[in-house]
């Protein structure tokens, strides 16, 4: 067996819990709250953004703002698909 790897300080793992799912109002979750949790990331200048999410359907309000930063962000590679 391995040993256990250090920590590696430079990835960030941000997960979405019930607690976070109930304060967003329930399932789904509104992609303005998508896209403000990107844009808050973004400011820490990442190299890559990864999101593991289903998302089949625009989710109100916010779906053109969550579009607009599909659309220009370099760094994500892969999107809620």
């Amino acid at each position: 067996m391995r040993p256990p790897e250090p920590v590696n300080e430079h990835v960030v793992i941000i997960g979405i819990d019930e607690d976070y799912i109930a304060q967003a109002g329930g399932y789904p979750i509104p992609d303005g709250e998508i896209a403000d949790l990107l844009n808050k990331l973004e400011t820490y200048k990442p190299r890559a953004i990864g999101l593991d999410l289903f998302k089949n359907v625009p989710v109100e309000p916010g779906h053109n703002q969550l579009q607009d930063l599909r659309n220009w962000h370099k760094q994500w590679r892969g999107f809620c698909e």
